[in-house]
């Protein structure tokens, strides 16, 4: 979803200036007034008055903390009160520990308990419209009491008709359009103050903000978190051999972009650690084996959950495992998937110089980093792990130094590709939190053997060697025609080539003077030679005895020598 370009007027940038009004008043009141002066955008609304800035309060509550951390306060009390599309930005914010500093995302982190309920007229009014029926005839029970509360959407317990028990995740009025005009409108304003600030544009909020227009298009339509438990659920039959997981059922008939109608899982989700207690032991073998479960999904199939933290997690009275959530889904392409084994391998041998090229590979930055200087800091960064065994390592911490040593040297990782990593620190963060090693390093190296005998097996090659081929073949077709076109088209100029070059006269006309030196300087030695081998055979005893066709050869010699000096004055 590309909401706003860089370079575009104001008049379609901004879709709604009294929102536009309402938002850098916020800002300026919560202590961003230096920003909006500094950046101009006070200048865009008309006849815009300052309110009273509550920095003085802001910078009280804060106290020391690093600058990034005050920007961060600021920020947030101001996402608080301009409603959920902000707070929906902060939440993806505090995801985004690959570009944004530690301090600024402990403060983005508060805003993931800050969503309210809807008004339980609304809630009706919405099934009303996406069904076309009243909520008394599609369900037997409806709690009006939210059991869940999410910046884009709220999560209701019901009863259907027929006496199954479900969960309806009701999406938020005008939910849609706010964030659409909310993001265009902060990046618009991301983007003037980074060209005000050179401290703003390091925290590279303008790059988290553009990549949220994608996932957030794919959050707002519920029938697309549907289809991914869905396919998820066709992955793990073929990978779950023990049948330990469980994909909720979605009620396809009362499933809509705005309403979600799911089974409802009666378990003890693993972020209750007090209710895990007693069946601890339990939980572990099945998060050993679930955590395991998730490594071959991303690595074989490259479709993986990429939100499983302890909420999302239940331990069922079957003592199987029921997962939830299926906005967020990681995709990794085939070669994302070899890129991947490539370099989690050279993470686990420490061979960091295949480590930072293949990043390289699939990294993005706007000049060409200095490798040699980025291999020897990976080196320093991650020479504590050498030595450690693969279950000594610590991932979380691991990936983070690896991400903070990329972001030094301005590389950053696509969005694909830290949902990767972010998903299993985030998994071995369920672990840690009920105190159970998930070894995920372990995991990855007892799969790595299988999962690269799958992608570099006989019958991948030849597939791939297959479509090579019709690529080649494509290629040899279009040839012919591309040659025939060609040819007409330079017949008209009589086979004539006609080669424009600007901006590099200097340098091709020093290259041809060089040339025309040097072909001289050829010939007069040729010449310079010929008139020794005149007198080769001669005995002479002064210069008068020289014979008069050695003395021309010689002066044609020098002539063409200071010709071509000549020629590169």
């Amino acid at each position: 979803m590309d909401l706003i370009k860089k370079g575009r007027e104001i008049t379609q940038t901004i879709r709604n200036v009294a929102r536009l009004k309402e938002i850098i008043t916020v800002f300026a009141r919560n202590g961003l007034d230096e920003f909006v002066i500094k950046s101009g955008l006070h200048k865009v609304v008309p006849n815009f008055v300052f309110p009273k800035s509550r920095i003085t309060k802001a910078m009280e509550e804060v106290g020391d903390a690093p600058w990034a951390g005050v920007i961060g306060y600021r920020l947030r009390r101001s996402f608080e009160d301009l409603g959920p599309s902000f707070v929906k930005i902060g939440q993806l914010l505090s995801t985004r520990e690959d570009i944004l500093p530690a301090a600024f995302i402990d403060e983005m982190k508060i805003l993931r308990d800050q969503a309210k309920g809807i008004e339980f007229s609304e809630v009706k009014k919405i099934i009303k419209d996406s069904l076309g029926k009243e909520i008394n005839e599609v369900f037997e029970r409806f709690d009006e009491d939210p059991i869940g509360k999410a910046s884009i959407g709220v999560v209701y317990k019901a009863k259907l008709k027929d006496g199954d028990e479900v969960v309806v995740k009701i999406r938020r009025p005008n939910i849609q359009h706010k964030i659409q005009v909310d993001i265009s409108i902060v990046q618009f304003m991301v983007d003037r103050m980074e060209k005000a600030s050179e401290e703003f544009k390091l925290l590279g909020v303008s790059r988290a903000v553009r990549d949220f227009g994608s996932s957030l298009t794919k959050e707002l339509d519920f029938r697309v978190e549907a289809l991914n438990g869905s396919k998820l659920r066709e992955n793990l039959k073929v990978l779950d051999k023990d049948n330990v997981f469980h994909i909720p059922k979605v009620y396809e008939d009362y499933t809509r972009s705005d309403i979600l109608v799911m089974e409802f899982l009666d378990g003890i989700p693993f972020s209750d650690s007090e209710g895990i207690k007693p069946v601890l032991d339990v939980v572990e073998e099945k998060l050993q084996y679930g955590t395991n479960i998730f490594i071959k999904t991303l690595l074989k199939d490259g479709f993986f959950h990429a939100d499983l933290h302890g909420g999302n997690f239940f331990l069922l009275p079957n003592n199987k495992i029921g997962l939830i959530d299926f906005g967020l889904v990681g995709h990794l392409s085939k070669k994302g998937r070899s890129s991947l084994i490539v370099i989690l391998y050279s993470l686990i041998t420490h061979n960091y110089e295949n480590l930072i090229y293949e990043f390289l590979d699939v990294a993005e930055y706007e000049e060409i980093p200095d490798i040699d200087m980025l291999i020897r800091d990976t080196k320093e960064t991650l020479s504590p792990f050498v030595g450690l065994t693969v279950q000594q390592i610590d991932m979380t911490q691991l990936f983070n130094k690896i991400v903070a040593n990329l972001l030094q040297h301005k590389i950053y990782l696509p969005s694909d590709w830290f949902v990767v990593f972010r998903a299993m620190i985030t998994l071995d963060g369920v672990g840690k939190s009920l105190d159970i090693d998930v070894d995920i390093f372990t995991m990855i190296d007892n799969n790595l053997n299988d999962v690269i005998k799958d992608v570099y097996s006989k019958e991948s090659l030849i597939e791939d060697s297959l479509l090579t081929g019709r690529d080649i073949l494509n290629s040899v077709r279009m040839l012919p025609r591309h040659l025939r076109w060609f040819t007409k088209e330079i017949s008209k100029n009589n086979y004539a080539f006609k080669l424009n070059l600007s901006g590099h006269e200097q340098s091709i006309s020093e290259v041809k003077n060089s040339i025309v030196f040097m072909g001289h300087t050829f010939l007069a030695g040729l010449f310079f030679l010929g008139g020794v081998l005149v007198v080769e055979n001669q005995s002479i005893g002064m210069w008068y005895q020289i014979s008069k066709m050695t003395w021309i050869f010689w002066f044609i010699a020098i002539s063409l020598f200071f010709l071509g000096r000549k020629a590169l004055r």
